[in-house]
């Protein structure tokens, strides 16, 4: 979804957070829908004490949403792509076992240098890795990832459609949808004829 988390429609928001680093981000834009619930909890048990951790916060701000998952990254300069695919794997098999069927989130550390494609390749590897070993009921459905920045999601897009070809197999098959934040959308301008209509047709 090309969007701000804080506007997805989904039982539940995952979010990553450093130790020991203020939420910024995705993090902070979720703060404020919950009025400082998550930045008041990082001294409560809502706050993922190391790496792979993952807590949750009840929310009541909105009622397509359950809870907000705080997943900790561990430190700042440690985080790497195996951390990122260990986390994504401990939260699919945390919200899988709480039987939450769809959840949005973002990519894990992206601000920490992490090219895009790389992030996704490892997020959606994990978030597979958690599904094939801990949901044999297939509770989890779906999985919203986020991204604000044009460029980012316009390479978030295209790795993964990659990954998702790579990681489907005949007991896990992985569609990618797209859509906007809600009241983000953009209606296009209707064509001016057939064969113009048939030039920018994405089929």
């Amino acid at each position: 979804m090309q969007g701000s988390i804080a506007e997805a429609n989904a039982r539940a928001l995952v979010l990553g957070l450093f130790r020991n680093v203020d939420p910024s981000g995705a993090a902070a834009a979720v703060d404020a829908r919950l009025d400082g619930t998550i930045a008041s909890s990082r001294a409560t048990a809502c706050s993922p004490p190391r790496s792979a951790r993952c807590r949750a916060c009840p929310s009541r701000a909105h009622a397509a949403r359950e809870f907000v998952v705080l997943a900790g990254l561990g430190d700042f300069d440690d985080f790497g792509s195996d951390a990122q695919s260990f986390v994504a794997g401990n939260v699919v098999r945390t919200l899988a076992r709480a039987g939450v069927e769809d959840f949005a989130t973002v990519l894990f550390g992206a601000g920490s240098g992490v090219p895009v494609a790389a992030a996704v390749e490892q997020q959606l590897a994990g978030f597979a890795a958690g599904l094939a070993g801990a949901d044999p009921g297939h509770v989890v459905r779906r999985i919203t990832i986020c991204e604000i920045d044009k460029r980012k999601y316009a390479a978030l897009r295209r790795a993964a459609v990659h990954a998702a070809r790579r990681l489907s197999h005949a007991e896990l098959r992985i569609v990618v949808d797209e859509g906007a934040a809600a009241g983000t959308a953009e209606r296009p301008a209707a064509p001016a004829s057939r064969a113009e209509a048939r030039r920018h047709d994405p089929v």
